[in-house]
């Protein structure tokens, strides 16, 4: 015979209560890294709630959650830093790196080695040969394109730099463009770069 409802069956709502968890992840999820491995893309996520800390790939991880799209700034700890993972059910939810959320001293020490800290290129502007040579490599690999892979370039390259353009130097908006086309055109990636 069933027993009766009692309120202590109802003390668990007073601690987890299903109208005070965020409904949307990307309140509780932050983007703390990626990496590139061979052809494949990972990021590693930390749930603020839990401190726990996530992996996501193509793949499904064990909490279903597959990794869209990545895209990095060429700022680390940059706000154009982010991914879209799918979780079950069809949504996908967009990360941003958001170092305001993290304790973030350890990760802005990992991006300080990066281009010589936040924003900043120590590398000296390209010079005339270099321009020659990456222009002349940059045409061989768009000749190749077809009119919606470069389409799509110049939509990327354009959202990005109304995101950062003004903070890069020339070399970091070229590391950027470089990044793009390698995003579009996979086949095409492992061709030789100038040196």
């Amino acid at each position: 015979m069933p027993q009766p409802v009692t309120d202590t069956d109802f003390d668990s709502l007073s601690v987890l209560s299903p109208f005070s968890r965020p409904i949307d992840l990307s309140e509780t999820l932050s983007l703390t890294g990626f990496a590139r491995i061979g052809e494949q893309n990972l990021i590693t996520l930390m749930d603020q709630d839990s401190e726990k800390s996530h992996i996501v790939s193509r793949k499904a991880n064990d909490e279903g959650w597959k990794l869209v799209e990545v895209s990095a700034g060429v700022d680390y700890a940059s706000e154009s830093t982010f991914a879209n993972i799918a979780v079950p059910g069809g949504e996908i939810v967009e990360l941003r790196f958001d170092g305001e959320r993290l304790e973030a001293d350890s990760m802005r020490k990992r991006a300080a080695g990066v281009n010589g800290g936040f924003g900043r290129d120590s590398r000296p502007p390209p010079s005339k040969e270099e321009r020659e040579k990456w222009g002349k490599y940059i045409k061989s690999r768009m000749s190749k394109l077809t009119d919606a892979q470069r389409k799509e370039i110049g939509q990327r390259m354009g959202q990005r730099m109304k995101e950062i353009g003004g903070k890069l130097s020339d070399r970091q908006k070229g590391d950027v463009f470089m990044r793009i086309i390698d995003d579009v055109d996979k086949q095409g990636s492992s061709a030789p770069r100038p040196r």
